[in-house]
């Protein structure tokens, strides 16, 4: 084999090998809640169960790019609400993904009909990442989300200290608030309290 075909060859190999090792750091999943466990917990009060699949159309993108700067990656979210026994909307739940180093952590955020969250639970996370969110689960971190609204969900970062927890598991804190923040703006933009 010719000299510049071995190199070509090696090159290949290594940017090869590099470009899985990337993709290896995204470590596999563990399920701390199911979604049907997720959803009774948050509609505690709720007798019967329904979803709503929203799509989001080029109205709905501009403007939540305008209110928070993120672009959804989704194209239909699905709100699942509950009704009490009187037959009236209690609540919904959101599910959301968000991105971190290590993969997805998905949330479940719940809401009142005023648009505002009355729980967050982390079902799903990387493996890799879990020790350092247990700290955040056992202070309990996500509690600090529950009466907020939209223009109050930034600040819970500030219930924490960075030094306290470490680097690792403030910045999932962050990816959490990110989380949240996301969640708040689709039920703000599109979820409305009608049967």
């Amino acid at each position: 084999m010719e000299n510049w075909a071995k190199k070509l060859l090696l090159t290949s190999l290594f940017v090869t090998f590099n470009l899985a090792g990337l993709e290896a750091h995204i470590t596999p999943m563990v399920h701390l809640k199911e979604h049907n466990a997720a959803i009774k917990m948050i509609l505690r009060e709720g007798q019967s169960f329904y979803v709503k699949n929203i799509a989001i159309g080029h109205d709905e993108r501009t403007k939540i790019r305008s209110i928070s700067g993120w672009k959804p990656n989704l194209e239909v979210y699905k709100f699942y609400y509950g009704k009490d026994s009187a037959g009236d909307q209690i609540g919904d739940v959101l599910f959301i993904s968000v991105n971190s180093k290590h993969g997805p952590l998905t949330l479940a955020v719940g809401f009142s009909p005023e648009n505002v969250v009355t729980k967050v639970l982390l079902t799903d996370i990387p493996v890799e990442p879990l020790s350092w969110v247990r700290k955040l689960l056992r202070k309990p971190f996500l509690n600090n989300f529950v009466g907020k609204s939209a223009g109050e969900i930034a600040d819970v970062i500030n219930t924490i200290s960075h030094k306290e927890l470490g680097e690792m598991t403030y910045y999932y804190a962050k990816v959490i608030v990110r989380g949240v923040e996301q969640a708040v703006v689709l039920q703000t933009v599109l979820y409305n309290f009608v049967d």
